[in-house]
């Protein structure tokens, strides 16, 4: 009997926690770039501290909270195959769940399957219509199919339905550079940045597009801030490099001097 009650008590608790991950809201966008262009936008990985919750469509059953849960801990540790399989089953189990199918198209835009990702995106979405998630990966798979002018619709719509989302901006401005509108794009980055300040590929996107935008010195200040905050493949330092500019401003303060980080060190990780 004590035995029974201390199952009851772990499952409980895993099928909770399984519930609030799966609202997660990740933006990862495609890391293809415009080769011409010396400043490099980044690619987009983390996950969104403040996801945007979906509201369950009608008539599910929620019976597959732990092999959700499952594929999304098998996705953030890079088994993707294994997640997309394990996401699939509880989408069968599920139908009617919308989250399961948004988390399906973030793990298949992750295998470069950008097809399939829009197949899952758009279930989702004829679940729930007004999902700002669900048309985020629309959007993203959208791009990766070179379906620009749709992806950017698409993404205006979410945008316009999650305004305090950063990371669906800075996809939105990500695209934008990558179509050579950079001014177009830093309304969009300069949102992202104000909601996310301390992401480095944001502050680095943002840079990006004001250099292209023909203005250098708030270029460098972005590309200073994403060295601080750690870099994306040390892209944001090179471009420091080729302006000519110190990754940190002479007088600045650079962090305590008890082990404090050096961001170039961060940057050359």
């Amino acid at each position: 009997m004590e035995a029974r009650k201390i199952t009851l008590v772990l499952a409980s608790t895993f099928a909770a926690a399984a519930l609030a991950a799966c609202t997660s809201d990740v933006g990862t966008v495609s890391s293809q770039s415009d080769p011409a262009a010396t400043p490099v936008p980044v690619e987009q990985t983390e996950s969104s501290p403040s996801p945007v919750m979906e509201v369950e469509s009608a008539g599910s059953t929620s019976n597959g909270p732990a092999t959700l849960a499952e594929g999304i801990a098998l996705r953030d540790a890079g088994k993707l195959e294994e997640a997309e399989a394990t996401l699939v089953r509880a989408s069968e189990g599920d139908p009617r769940s919308s989250r399961i199918l948004v988390n399906l198209a973030r793990v298949r835009l992750s295998r470069n399957d950008a097809a399939g990702a829009l197949e899952a995106s758009d279930k989702a979405l004829g679940l729930t219509p007004n999902s700002a998630s669900a048309l985020h990966q629309k959007g993203r798979a959208l791009a990766g199919l070179n379906r620009g002018a749709e992806a950017i619709e698409v993404l205006t719509t979410a945008r316009e339905m999650a305004p305090e989302n950063g990371y669906i901006a800075n996809t939105l401005g990500w695209l934008m550079l990558t179509r050579g509108d950079a001014a177009g794009a830093v309304p969009h980055l300069e949102a992202a940045r104000d909601q996310l300040p301390e992401v480095a590929y944001v502050r680095n996107n943002l840079g990006v597009a004001y250099e292209r935008s023909g203005r250098t010195e708030d270029a460098i200040s972005e590309y200073r801030a994403a060295v601080a905050a750690g870099d994306s493949g040390g892209k944001a330092l090179k471009s420091l490099e080729r302006l000519h500019a110190e990754p940190v401003e002479v007088g600045e303060d650079q962090g305590p001097a008890d082990g404090g980080v050096d961001p170039t060190v961060v940057a050359g990780k």
